[in-house]
């Protein structure tokens, strides 16, 4: 089934990009299932979707974060495929080379470890090809070529050397010849797509009994998982994380497509695009380098971007990007940010900086994932990694923002207008000054009956007038904080819809819309 799957997908991707998207994304739920089984990790029957398996083998040690995000991918690009009919030809053969990424990886981690499978060779173009998709083949197929190098530079012996030689000369000459030959692949119908759902049960059923039988020792699991981890590193490239980057950051709401948008490619920023174009030249002479990435807003170059592959550390990659924004040169038909904004050693002319792996965060691989951020404007801010990409809006609200202005003013006015006691004024000031200083994470202990909640009130009144804040989240555990919550805001007399008057300078609260802020 994994094979069929498979080769039902390569052989779509040209004539029907969509059912291509569809078939690799069936090939990872059913790959999922299949290293569940050997992990002995429960899929749950029907009551389990594949982000959470793809998840609990993660957390079970049984794949890599690489490969994580690989599913990932396959699993919301395939989404999209299947629910909005969406998919062209080079989103289809990026999907495939993902999904080859992962049958390699599994298949040396779990069948033969010793494999020499070379690089992924990409679809054949025929005569009624597309410019654009045959674009993009030419391209894989250079990458390919450079790929094929680099695995025999590594081989360190001419027998190895060899072989790899030999198998990329027949898979360019005889992949698809074997593939066409070997199957008679109808066109797709109700029946057949209703057949393989029905096979695909099964297979979930049988996979699930097996996985229940399974009991790895902790020395077993840790073993498989180090024997994974290496495996992954051998086979994953920089290029293989820009794609995954190029999906993160369209989700965040740009326009990216690292081999379509580059500079080199003649694109530029146009008015009323947020654009991520690649490969941006930053400076000139000895200066002179290229961003992987550079964000634009319009006219309006915001955000500076270096990738890495998935298995490098990804925190100390910022500092590339700090050299890209200092030397960054701005163009006659570009709009400054703002700057430039200087520091103690250098000043920095773009404002926002990333470095990224593609890997979502997780705390325990700090260093090494997530996407991290730095907002070079201020000497006192640190990097810090987040969840995911910002969108175009909120680096524009990020810009729009004084923060400098607002601090000032929370130093400039007394606490003493707000209704606390002398130790509630301490800790808003305290927390104040703390963010002030750079600080993300606080916390103010205070004792049973002390007015926490008061406290708290007070402080985000102050946070949002002063427009240091946009928007703040207030997160109790169970209704009755929030019923009390709720009484303390009427009892401070601070009214939402008056704070927010005040803040945009609204003469009347009638003249506020309910929207998204105001909400």
């Amino acid at each position: 089934m994994l094979a069929e799957l498979g080769a039902r997908a390569e052989r779509y991707a040209l004539e029907d990009p969509n059912t291509s998207m569809i078939k690799v994304r069936q090939l990872g739920e059913v790959l999922a299932k299949f290293i569940a089984a050997k992990f002995g990790v429960q899929t749950g029957g029907h009551h389990k979707g594949q982000r959470e398996l793809i998840d609990d083998l993660f957390r079970a040690r049984a794949i890599p974060a690489e490969i994580q995000t690989l599913f990932h991918t396959i699993r919301m690009e395939g989404n999209g495929a299947n629910h909005a009919m969406e998919g062209h030809q080079g989103q289809a053969i990026t999907l495939l080379r993902h999904a080859r990424n992962i049958a390699v990886w599994y298949y040396r981690a779990y069948v033969d470890g010793n494999s020499k499978l070379g690089g992924f060779s990409p679809p054949v173009p025929t005569a009624d090809t597309g410019e654009e998709a045959q674009a993009e083949i030419a391209r894989l197929k250079e990458l390919y070529k450079q790929s094929e190098a680099e695995r025999q530079k590594l081989a360190g012996d001419a027998a190895d050397e060899a072989e790899l030689r030999k198998m990329a000369e027949e898979d360019n000459e005889k992949v698809y010849e074997d593939l066409n030959a070997a199957m008679d692949l109808a066109a797709e119908t109700e029946q057949t797509r209703a057949q393989y759902e029905e096979q695909i049960a099964k297979l979930t059923e049988q996979l699930n009994t097996q996985a229940a039988q399974v009991n790895l020792s902790v020395q077993e699991t840790a073993m498989m998982a180090s024997h994974n981890e290496q495996v992954v590193k051998e086979e994953l490239t920089e290029a293989d994380t820009r794609e995954i980057i190029d999906m993160q950051l369209r989700e965040a709401g740009w326009m990216a497509d690292s081999n379509k948008l580059r500079h080199g490619l003649g694109v530029r920023p146009r008015k009323g695009h947020d654009l991520a174009i690649a490969e941006w030249p930053t400076g000139k002479g000895k200066a002179k380098g290229r961003a992987d990435y550079v964000l634009f807003r319009g006219l309006t170059p915001v955000a500076v971007v270096e990738a890495k592959k998935e298995n490098v550390d990804v925190s100390g990659a910022i500092t590339q990007a700090k050299r890209y924004s200092t030397d960054y040169q701005l163009s006659a038909d570009e709009i400054s940010p703002g700057g430039p904004w200087p520091t103690s050693d250098t000043e920095y002319k773009i404002p926002f900086l990333y470095s990224s792996n593609g890997r979502e965060y997780l705390k325990q691989l700090k260093t090494k994932s997530g996407t991290w951020f730095l907002d070079a404007r201020r000497s006192t801010n640190n990097p810090y990694p987040l969840d995911g990409w910002h969108s175009p809006r909120d680096l524009k609200q990020m810009l729009d923002t004084d923060n400098a202005a607002a601090e000032a003013a929370l130093q400039n006015e007394s606490t003493d207008y707000l209704p606390l006691r002398y130790y509630q004024h301490d800790a808003v000031t305290a927390v104040e000054n703390a963010i002030i200083n750079g600080q993300r994470a606080m916390l103010v202990a205070m004792a049973t009956g002390t007015g926490k909640t008061r406290t708290c009130i007070a402080l985000c009144y102050r946070l949002i007038k002063a427009r240091r804040f946009r928007r703040i989240l207030f997160l109790v555990d169970r209704t009755s904080l929030g019923t009390q919550t709720e009484d303390s805001l009427k009892e401070l007399k601070i009214d939402n819809l008056q704070t927010f008057a005040d803040i945009y300078d609204v003469k009347s609260l009638g003249d506020i819309t309910p929207d998204a802020d105001t909400k």
